[in-house]
């Protein structure tokens, strides 16, 4: 989504960091810049109180397009593709480890057999060096 920024100079390098980070394009508000690329945006965030962005921001409302007057308020973007193979690929390799560390395909068929615990011969005999003495 294509928003234009509305902020003083010293806060916008930090609401395009966020709304980049959240999928969007970033068009910042200069003076003296072309209102064609204001209106090829799909919407607007203001926080500020100057006039001439308030003014702007009152053409986007008359357009019918919306004006966020907090980040929260704006809608995250789309998951690109990028980002989405940053969260499925870890994901598939810890499932692909955790299989293979478990092995349960091999547990199946080969079961453990079952021992008997029988005691020695020499157990069965006490051998006491006093007993024979007597």
């Amino acid at each position: 989504m294509k928003i234009l920024l509305l902020v003083n100079g010293d806060v916008s390098a930090f609401y395009s960091a966020s709304l980049m980070q959240h999928g969007h394009q970033i068009i910042a508000y200069r003076d003296g810049a072309f209102a064609k690329e204001y209106k090829e945006c799909d919407g607007c965030l203001l926080v500020s109180d100057d006039p001439q962005m308030m003014e702007i921001a009152g053409h986007f409302e008359d357009a019918g397009k919306p004006v966020w007057r907090s980040l929260a308020d704006v809608p995250r973007g789309k998951m690109g593709h990028a980002r989405l193979l940053y969260v499925l690929v870890p994901l598939f390799l810890m499932v692909v480890g955790a299989l293979v560390i478990r092995q349960p395909w091999f547990r199946e068929g080969a079961k453990p057999v079952a021992v008997e615990n029988k005691p020695s011969a020499t157990a069965t005999k006490p051998t006491h060096l006093w007993s024979k003495a007597k």
